[in-house]
């Protein structure tokens, strides 16, 4: 859902946190210090137009959330605009996405299920 983000320091882009997202992706040229492992699967993704989008390999990612909370995320590096991270997966890595109205005091966060924290 656009205008949910975490927001990365030192950067311009922030992650998009994407309820309609399959995957976590990366646009091929950002995050450079972060090592890329090529990826030969031939893997492709749909876009939202319904082109198709092949993944060239997946970078670990060390970032700072708004809180100043450190945390690493590994995206799936491939011809896209923004960064976006897929609900879906945050899901699958133990951690609820809460996306209450932009008036409801509790706010917007993931939840971490292991540490009770949240981001």
């Amino acid at each position: 859902l656009v205008g949910s983000e975490m927001c990365i320091r030192d950067s311009p882009y922030p992650i998009i946190v994407d309820s309609g997202a399959a995957e976590t992706v990366l646009p091929k040229g950002w995050c450079k210090q972060a090592e890329m492992i090529k990826d030969n699967s031939g893997r492709t993704y749909s876009a939202a137009n319904g082109s198709q989008i092949k993944n060239e390999g997946h970078k670990t990612v060390a970032m700072v959330t708004k809180q100043g909370q450190w945390r690493n995320l590994t995206f799936q590096v491939c011809d896209v605009t923004k960064p976006l991270a897929s609900v879906s997966k945050i899901c699958e890595n133990g951690h609820s996405v809460i996306f209450n109205p932009s008036w409801d005091q509790r706010g917007r966060f993931i939840l971490n299920h292991d540490s009770g924290e949240k981001t």
